[in-house]
């Protein structure tokens, strides 16, 4: 498809390109020509008056130098042809490059997408069966499946709420002009995850300051809960957070930092693409959508996202926001 699309792009720059090339050698030839003919006539009539001899313009020079003069105007297009060519076919890459490259990303991403709701689907349908299948009436067993099937089922809300917010973000439905405390949407990140995790001890300290900024606070919101539910799932039964807002001349900074265990140093490359894991997660739980997402939002909103893992040994996430 983009081969093809490749192609029409490149021989429409150059078509474009060739008629500006040939209307402009047209005018011009035919401007030099009448030029030509003029300064032939003058040339044979100042030396007819010098040599007091009739001389009679024949018109023999005037096309040897007008077929001379074609010719340049021909090699000069032969070549704009060739160059034109050359350099439309790569614009035309150039400019179908990004297009592309989104193209693939989002045939990948739906490719992952479609295998990471299958996963969950296929365990909770082999349950179901195997539990039909069972003719005995153990009460034990059938709770012990439908609890299975009910981690399936908030994994798979998890997921759909993630992909719903990537499509909220791509198709620009997200208002990001809204005015709202940020440090209130920080506040309601934290009470949030503390009702997620009810059985960790979590200390997190944050000081409640207000900190009016412009963006879509449920998309923020968003950010922060994914940060502080990495730090939290990540971070053993007694995870320690601290967060910062740091208020600059023209931006806001969101600083978050845990001790948790870290990212490998040859993965904080790979953070933000979506459905990748660390290898250093394969016990936990999680489909890996959280901080490609949170990328989006903060790219979204004019800003950057930074993410440290000092010695392989806590993680500190920095977020810049602009005021």
């Amino acid at each position: 498809m983009f081969k093809s699309a490749l192609m029409k792009m490149t021989l429409w720059y150059v078509a474009l390109t060739m008629v500006l090339s040939l209307s402009f050698s047209f005018v011009i030839y035919h401007y030099a020509a009448d030029e030509l003919s003029e300064g032939l006539h003058s040339q044979y009539n100042k030396l007819s008056a010098s040599t007091q001899d009739h001389i009679q313009y024949s018109g023999q020079e005037y096309a040897f130098w007008s077929a001379r003069l074609m010719m340049v105007f021909v090699y000069f297009n032969l070549a704009v042809l060739v160059l034109a060519s050359t350099i439309s076919y790569f614009l035309a890459k150039k400019t179908l490059r990004p297009i592309e490259e989104s193209h693939n990303a989002q045939i990948r991403f739906t490719a992952q997408a479609s295998h990471e709701l299958r996963t969950p689907l296929t365990a909770m349908r082999a349950d179901t069966e195997s539990i039909l299948m069972n003719k005995s009436d153990n009460v034990t067993l059938l709770k012990q499946t439908l609890k299975a099937n009910l981690v399936d089922l908030e994994r798979l809300e998890l997921l759909a709420n993630h992909l719903l917010e990537v499509s909220r973000i791509r198709t620009n439905k997200a208002d990001i002009n809204q005015e709202f405390d940020l440090a209130e949407a920080v506040f309601q990140s934290i009470n949030q995850i503390k009702r997620a995790y009810p059985k960790k001890k979590s200390l997190i300290n944050f000081k409640h300051r207000p900190l009016i900024i412009f963006g879509d606070p449920l998309a923020i919101q968003l950010v922060i809960s994914t940060i502080l539910d990495n730090s939290i799932k990540y971070s053993g039964a007694k995870p320690q957070i601290d967060i910062r807002l740091i208020k600059h001349s023209q931006s806001v900074e969101i600083n978050i930092k845990d001790k948790g265990i870290g990212i490998p140093s040859s993965d904080l490359s790979n953070v933000f693409k979506p459905f990748f894991r660390s290898n250093n997660l394969n016990s936990l739980n999680g489909y890996g959508l959280g901080l490609s997402i949170a990328k989006e939002v903060i790219e979204s909103h004019k800003g950057k996202i930074n993410i440290t893992s000092p010695n392989e040994k806590g993680t500190v996430v920095e977020i810049i926001l602009p005021l």
